[in-house]
């Protein structure tokens, strides 16, 4: 049976990451779409048109910062998943992101090497595979 795969957007200011994890999300066998936005008004803009399974959203970026576009997805695209991929203090941000509705908080200096891991949960509980 073919794998289901899902869609996502990574939503970050910084070209060296976007490009990183475009290149890790490449390799991942359940990952179909891959757009990209290095803002937050990008971000809405292409949510309009397609809503991805899941957001990897940065919080420091230009225009509204990544809580503030976290909040404005939640309400509008209840069901996508936002991971939070950042360099922000874990202790102090990652409480406000789970508030606002962030399902996941990755430290993007320790932890990267687990979003594949973790799109793959994804994947498995939104297609049911």
């Amino acid at each position: 049976m073919p794998i289901k795969k899902i869609d996502i957007l990574i939503v970050d200011d910084s070209i060296t990451i976007l490009t990183r994890m475009k290149e890790i999300l490449s390799e991942i066998k359940c990952v179909n779409i891959i757009d990209i936005a290095t803002n937050s008004n990008d971000a809405l803009e292409l949510l309009l048109f397609r809503q991805p399974a899941l957001i990897l959203l940065d919080i420091n970026m230009p225009h509204k910062n990544g809580i503030e576009l976290l909040k404005e997805v939640k309400l509008l695209y209840p069901k996508v998943k936002v991971m939070m991929v950042t360099n922000q203090s874990v202790d102090y941000y990652k409480p406000i992101c789970m508030e606002f509705g962030a399902e996941y908080f990755i430290d993007k200096s320790t932890e990267f090497e687990l979003i594949p891991d973790i799109i793959e949960s994804i994947s498995k509980s939104v297609t049911g595979k």
